[in-house]
């Protein structure tokens, strides 16, 4: 499939934006009840082409507030900036507020189009592109071109398309993994086709024919067409401004979402990173608990900025911000944001979603853990996240927790579906419960909730069962509300006897020591041995050297976490924590090996 590539178009008003899509695309883009009588189109308000073996769209919003609302459809949904910048007027005060925009929206390559160049005389011209030069050149802008062009000159348009093709290629490639995505910008009824909805894809990729959920009515609707470039296709990508037949979707509108990802969570409000711009006509600042117009996805909301501490936050300094929407929006993360002053009514500062509200309930505790996300270390994130709530806690989908594309697999934390807490925590219910029903030989049902009323609602079930799988290959029976030990055949007594004094003993290792303790012969504590490994009980580390699952548990937790801390483990380091000799200390840190974890070089080993 061809390379797809969105380019927004920005500028003063009267600087010929809508001209130059004209006269590249040679369609006028607003066109809105034409196209909508047409049929299916994806050029609502937009206009494309192909060049090169590429496909290329064109953001393009004549009208002020309309590129403020329009354009924020997020860093993905934008690939790079088309700016159109009048030769005779030069920086104008729109100038200054798009490319606000478009540095929030995370946009590194820009075209410049200098227009109505012979209008001006040479000096003048060399003199204007001299201060526009030096205005973009201050930006973060990373890859910048100019093209001089006239509405009477078809061969400076060529140059111009060549330029953006140019750009276009050096740009990063489309994000094609992840769960397909789709913010609705447009949406309407085709006679003979029923609903059509309108955006650019965001990530993923969409086949003809494919079930998606609808937000957020969360209903699945079948997608019967999909338009790419005025043409039917077969599939649709991230990047790419697609239409979407769905006859069978309920009153779609703008802001809806169109997406595989089953389970995407609405929010009262999320955390963020958010920036007062210093390029504006005059200084401005963000009040602490006031209410803000929020320019988010394709929707307009209204937010109140809660700052840590109180206070503001004035112009060119960024803090982080919980923002408290007016009513629930499905944020997803890293994505951009735009929050327009009251008086006068400018775009004044720009941020970027950093976590969902409700994975950070309490704002007190939200700084460190908003630092560590900020930075991109997303483990750490977790991990102190973990610790501020060891009751657990609901994870929300990838694309909205740390992206698809993030690992998140966490050394000390425990996963229960979409639910988290701290193995610790875990770990040590469990232990107590064991020891309680070690001491008093039963449980009641009550005793056991009791244990768990700490955890999270959800998470009490699946800790429970855990529990008890751990007592029931012990020999212990939940039966009418009780936890007790079965009836066992004196072989079976003797064995879990064994069991109990190899865990207060991890020296005995083997049948001999073990048998000289038990005051029986080897082969019986061999069988003894084999019985307890069956049930995984007890773990055979090397010939004729155990240890229980317990202890070799304990080891492997405490190795990734020592690598994590040090960047590698030596048979030093975990002597430090394991009392034991070097005939059990070698055959532990082989089976460090064989969890899949960690690889050995120069005999330390490193977490994969």
């Amino acid at each position: 499939m061809k390379r797809s590539v969105v380019f927004g178009t920005a500028g003063h008003i009267d600087h010929g934006k809508s001209t130059i899509v004209r006269n590249l695309t040679g369609k006028d883009p607003d066109r809105l009840r034409e196209e909508q009588e047409r049929g299916i189109t994806v050029d609502l308000g937009f206009a494309g082409l192909e060049h090169n073996g590429m496909l290329i769209s064109f953001v393009d919003v004549p009208g002020h507030e309309r590129l403020v609302k329009n354009m924020i459809a997020g860093a993905t949904g934008i690939d790079g900036a088309l700016f159109a910048v009048d030769a005779c007027e030069g920086i104008k005060p729109q100038t200054e507020e798009h490319l606000n925009i478009i540095e929030t929206l995370g946009i590194t390559h820009a075209v410049v189009a200098v227009t109505k160049t012979d209008l001006i005389n040479e000096s003048e011209l060399c003199s204007s592109m001299e201060n526009i030069q030096l205005f973009f050149g201050d930006s973060l802008l990373e890859d910048i071109s100019y093209v001089k062009v006239q509405r009477d000159l078809p061969e400076t348009y060529a140059s111009l398309l060549d330029e953006l093709a140019a750009t276009a290629q050096r740009l990063p490639g489309n994000r094609l993994e992840g769960r397909f995505m789709l913010r609705v910008d447009r949406a309407f009824a085709v006679k003979g086709f029923g609903n059509v909805v309108t955006g650019t894809a965001v990530s993923g990729v969409l086949n003809r024919g494919d079930e998606l959920i609808h937000y957020p009515a969360g209903k699945r609707v079948r997608v019967k067409n999909i338009q790419v470039h005025d043409n039917d296709s077969q599939r649709a990508e991230a990047h790419q401004r697609v239409a979407l037949n769905v006859p069978d979707a309920s009153e779609p509108s703008r802001g809806d979402i169109l997406s595989d990802e089953a389970e995407l969570s609405s929010e009262e409000g999320f955390y963020a990173s958010l920036k007062v711009f210093d390029r504006l006509p005059s200084p401005a600042d963000i009040k602490h608990n006031r209410t803000y117009p929020v320019y988010i996805g394709t929707e307009a909301l209204e937010g109140k900025i809660i700052i840590p501490g109180g206070g503001r936050i004035r112009s060119g300094e960024e803090l982080f911000v919980f923002v408290r929407l007016n009513r629930r929006y499905t944020p997803v993360f890293a994505e951009r944001f735009l929050i327009r002053g009251l008086s006068p009514q400018i775009t004044i500062a720009g941020g970027k979603v950093l976590a969902m509200g409700s994975l950070i309930p309490e704002r007190k505790v939200a700084g460190e853990i908003l630092e560590l996300i900020h930075n991109g270390s997303f483990k750490e994130a977790l991990s102190l996240i973990s610790e501020k709530r060891p009751e657990g806690f609901r994870l929300p989908p990838p694309i909205q927790l740390f992206g698809d594309e993030t690992d998140i697999s966490v050394s000390g934390i425990l996963t229960y579906g979409k639910l988290c807490v701290s193995d610790t925590l875990v770990s040590g219910i469990i232990s107590s419960l064991t020891d309680k029903l070690r001491t008093s030989s039963e449980l009641s049902e009550s005793e056991i909730n009791d244990e768990l009323s700490i955890l999270h609602s959800s998470l009490k079930k699946p800790v429970k069962e855990e529990f008890l799988r751990k007592v029931e290959a012990d020999g212990y029976v939940f039966k009418n509300g009780r936890l007790k030990r079965e009836k066992l055949e004196p072989f079976e007594e003797e064995a879990l006897r064994a069991l109990d004094i190899m865990r207060s003993d991890p020296l005995l290792s083997n049948r001999s020591l073990l048998a000289e303790r038990l005051g029986t012969d080897e082969k019986t504590a061999e069988k003894y041995l084999v019985y307890l490994t069956n049930r995984e009980l007890v773990i055979r580390l090397a010939d004729k050297v155990y240890v229980t699952a317990e202890l070799l548990n304990s080891f492997v937790s405490k190795g990734v976490q020592e690598a994590e801390s040090k960047g590698s483990i030596e048979l030093k380091d975990m002597r430090e924590h394991f009392d034991l000799p070097r005939k059990l200390l070698v055959p532990l840190m082989d089976q460090l090996d064989k969890t899949g974890m960690f690889i050995t070089r120069d005999k330390k080993r490193f977490l994969k």
